[in-house]
Order: C-alpha cells, then structure tokens, then sequence
C-alpha cells in the first residue's frame, strides 16, 4: 500500500514538472510569436509608410505640373490679351485722332 502511495506521489511530481515545463514552453513560444507578430507589424507599417510617402511624392508631382501649366496658360493668356489691348488701343486711338481731325480739322 505504502509502496503504491509512492508511486503515486512521484506520479504527482512528475505531472507537476511536466506541467511547469509545458507553461514554460509555452510561454516561450507566446513570446516568439509576440516577437514575429511585432517584425511583421512593424513591416507592414514601414510598407504603409513607404507606399504613403510614395504617392504622396506622385501628388506633389501632379500638383506642381498643374500649377506650372497653370501658370503656363496663365502667361500665354495675359500675353494674348496684352497684345490684343495694344492693337485695340493702337486702333482706338488711331480712329479717335481720325474723327476729331475729320470733326475739327487738322
């Protein structure tokens, strides 16, 4: 009996250090997976990252062409409507000094 109560009792603490050694393992391998899961975050973030900066560098790009061929059309149309004013202007007054010298004499 007395030897069957032992057998027992080293039974009992062979679970126990099985068990204690699987939640140390198990903990371990908790925190290797911690571990891959963060790299893998941390990967993520620096492709979001990346593909943020990217396409904002594209919009930047976008944006200054547009506003160079803003300015572009912008320039070309003042130097349309400059020119049109002075050969209006030139055509206006031609005809104004014409009337009055037709009007008063010369």
């Amino acid at each position: 009996m007395k030897e069957a109560l032992d057998k027992i009792k080293a039974a009992e603490m062979r679970n126990d250090n099985l068990q204690t050694e699987l939640q140390k393992e198990l903990q371990e391998y908790a925190a290797e997976k911690e571990a891959e899961l963060k790299l893998l975050q941390d990967g993520l973030k620096a492709k979001r990252q990346q593909e943020s900066d990217a396409n904002e560098k594209i919009a930047a790009t976008a944006l200054q062409k547009e506003k160079e061929d803003l300015l572009a059309a912008a320039k070309k149309e003042k130097a349309t409507f400059t020119t049109l004013y002075n050969e209006r202007h030139e055509k206006v007054a031609t005809f104004i000094i014409e009337r009055v010298q037709q009007t008063y004499g010369s």
